[in-house]
């Protein structure tokens, strides 16, 4: 399942794109994802124009003056594509600007999915009401943690976890922010110190806006994209779809260095990301993800 960073990420990308554009053309290649596509989908978005992009927990959201929004979700292999050379079986939505760009939502394993929405009706839409505030705005406060971990027995990674108390938090970070506000994941929620949620409230905010060598491991040798690119020289053109959500994951990210192993993660993604950008060297790519995983399992056997 993508991050949250990975789908903020995603969705910067596609503003440089779609943001201020009509959308003249709307094929939607088959009839459902993890549910149908709106069946007036098409309708709803030829000749609209963008009037902004957003993101939800882990949802993207495409404005039209229409006052209808486009929501959609990635799911487990979802991911678009910018001008791409051609539409394949997996590009299951695709979307033309006047100025002659292209858009496919390429989606594998059809866990993903799109809705159209009200613009007004948003807050109330089933999959947004309950959801908690969102951990890079204001809504995130200790106030807020204290409330809704008050007299909770459950676990305080449980809880992070839980999207009506914090919306799109997922696994990996939510850890790596425990672990770095040194609050043990099986602690009870209602015993974690007003002191101690006064440093996680910062640190989750740290950890979504950085990659460490933490999450940048987790991105390498997580059962997603090992399967996908299985650590091999062969059949590499099966790896460039995760190979692209990998780049699109960490590009926009700024690199943190104030560790020796954090500074060999940056230069290891630095690495990956230029050979990515040099008309996407799937060799070298995949080669600087063998050093990068092998120096971080150093790092990792040696703590």
């Amino acid at each position: 399942m993508p991050e949250l960073p990975e789908v903020e990420t995603t969705v910067r990308g596609l503003a440089t794109v779609l943001d201020g554009q009509v959308i003249t053309r709307v094929a939607v290649n088959r009839a459902d994802l993890r549910r149908p596509f709106p069946v007036d989908l098409a309708q709803a978005l030829t000749g609209a124009r963008v009037t902004g992009l957003s993101r939800r927990a882990k949802y993207g959201l495409i404005h039209t003056d229409r006052d209808r929004t486009m929501v959609f979700h990635l799911g487990m292999s979802g991911r678009w594509r910018i001008d791409p050379d051609d539409i394949g079986k997996h590009d299951h939505l695709v979307l033309e600007t006047g100025d002659g760009r292209v858009l496919s939502l390429n989606d594998a394993r059809r866990f993903g999915s799109v809705d159209l929405v009200d613009t007004a009706a948003l807050d109330a839409w089933p999959q947004f009401a309950a959801l908690g505030p969102e951990p890079l705005g204001e809504g995130l406060s200790v106030a807020h943690l204290k409330a809704a971990f008050k007299d909770r027995i459950a676990a305080v990674k449980l809880l992070l976890l839980d999207q009506r108390i914090v919306a799109g938090l997922g696994n990996i970070y939510v850890c790596e922010a425990l672990g770095r506000a040194g609050i043990h994941p099986e602690r009870e929620g209602g015993k974690v110190s007003a002191k101690a949620l006064a440093l996680l409230v910062p640190t989750i905010r740290d950890v979504l806006n950085e990659y460490s060598p933490e999450v940048v491991r987790y991105f390498l040798v997580s059962s997603h994209y090992r399967s996908q690119l299985n650590y091999t020289t062969e059949n590499l053109d099966s790896a460039r779809g995760a190979l692209e959500r990998l780049y699109t994951a960490l590009r926009g990210l700024p690199a943190v260095t104030a560790t020796p192993e954090q500074l060999k993660a940056s230069e290891y993604v630095q690495r990956f990301c230029a050979a990515m950008d040099d008309d996407f060297n799937t060799p070298e790519a995949v080669a600087v993800l063998f050093d990068l995983v092998r120096d971080l399992n150093r790092v990792k056997s040696s703590e």
